[in-house]
């Protein structure tokens, strides 16, 4: 599946209209944006994270749909979909619940998802795209982290040295569907993925649903949802380790 980027440094000029999608709150859009966008004179905000503060001129926020793109379609179904439309909407759903198998996921999520699929999305090539494509070097770095990782009761805590990018000629970016497949494994209710990046570590939270790690993320200046969030922490590795279980032990 090829991927094209349009632009990665969008020029901060007057525009009538911005469209924000997924982004519980302006800092996700970036820092220069985040200053930037509330003077456009129309923001339409579409998004499904419950504690987005609707910041938009128009806001559409559900909290129960499983997905932004859930959201989307449900405005749109009503206009013709070609299968470039469908194949990117379809996307969005699978990325973002893991392939149909988180607990946000419901009936009107899969009606959807069997909505696209009749408008010619290809579920069986980009569900593989997204899951079962990983290159041989990516695949040995994961298990490298993986035979690392440790279980604290019914906790996993993986950590990602700097170091290793360059060892399996990988990126941080290779880590992304990580946390999603420990929590795969039996008895582990929560993952937590520490990632150093030398004067900070990006943490990246799952739960199947014991925990509330949108409100742990939300505790460190991050955000997210209640099953998946992500924060960022100055400290070292094993500092940032410690403070977690500190937090968690704490609020339990």
């Amino acid at each position: 599946m090829n991927t094209e980027v349009f632009s990665d440094n969008v020029p901060l000029t007057p525009f009538d209209l911005c469209f924000t999608l997924d982004s519980a709150e302006l800092s996700r859009l970036g820092k220069n944006f985040e200053n930037f966008v509330p003077g456009y004179p129309v923001i339409i905000n579409i998004d499904h994270h419950p504690e987005n503060p609707k910041f938009g001129t128009l806001n559409v926020v559900d909290p129960s749909a499983g997905s932004t793109a859930e959201i989307i379609i449900e405005l749109i179904y009503d206009q013709p979909l070609n299968a470039e439309i469908s194949n990117a909407l379809y996307v969005a759903m699978l990325s973002d619940t893991y392939g149909f198998s988180l607990p946000n996921v419901s009936f009107k999520t899969l009606f959807w998802s069997s909505f696209l699929i009749a408008n010619h999305a290809r579920s069986s090539y980009l569900w593989h795209q997204l899951f079962a494509n990983d290159p041989f070097n990516v695949v040995q770095m994961n298990s490298w982290i993986i035979s690392q990782s440790k279980k604290n009761n019914d906790i996993l805590l993986a950590t990602i040295p700097q170091w290793i990018y360059e060892h399996f000629q990988t990126s941080e970016e290779d880590t992304e569907g990580l946390a999603n497949s420990l929590l795969q494994i039996a008895d582990i209710d929560t993952v937590i993925l520490f990632r150093d990046r030398g004067d900070s570590v990006r943490l990246s939270f799952r739960s199947a649903g014991k925990r509330d790690v949108g409100s742990i993320a939300k505790s460190l200046g991050g955000g997210g949802h209640r099953l998946a969030s992500g924060a960022n922490l100055k400290a070292s590795l094993d500092q940032a380790v410690n403070h977690l279980l500190e937090i968690i032990t704490e609020q339990e």
